[in-house]
């Protein structure tokens, strides 16, 4: 048993092999979430599509899952971003792989329909072809007591 998870978790440990210094890689992801924070509000297709790797995957706040297609569809149609920030940021790096967790507080629409509040999302990352790209991200409505 505990072979297996040695084995299991060897994978999930901070990478050790030389590699971009900590704080080039937390620059580079934290830019990453500004701009895919910007396109959203924006809708700006173009650049989803270059943040969000093709296998990526979104879930809401409802549990709601969306592929990339679906949640690019839905941030061009439904969505409408009025202002927002984002912050309380962290993040985590796994060799080729990057864990952001933040605030995101804002103004927006869905459908029509006011649905501002504040968020706390978890976004994965991968570094492919020396570019980071979004994977997975998940957001969880905080109750309004949490939002000042």
């Amino acid at each position: 048993l505990s072979v297996v998870l040695v084995l299991a978790t060897a994978g999930c440990a901070p990478s050790t092999t030389p590699g971009p210094p900590f704080e080039e890689v937390s620059a580079e992801l934290l830019s990453q979430e500004r701009v895919w924070a910007e396109a959203y509000k924006n809708r700006d297709r173009k650049v989803l599509n270059e943040i969000l790797a093709d296998g990526f995957v979104f879930t809401d706040d409802e549990g709601h899952v969306y592929d990339k297609a679906q949640y690019i569809a839905a941030v061009m149609d439904v969505i409408q971003v009025t202002s927002y920030t984002v912050d309380n940021t962290t993040m985590r790096t796994y060799g080729e792989s990057g864990v952001v967790v933040g605030r995101w507080t804002g103004t927006m629409s869905i459908d029509g329909k006011d649905a501002s509040g504040a968020f706390r999302f978890t976004d994965t990352f991968v570094r492919r072809d020396g570019r980071w790209r979004a994977v997975a991200s998940q957001d969880t409505r905080l109750p309004r007591s949490q939002t000042q």
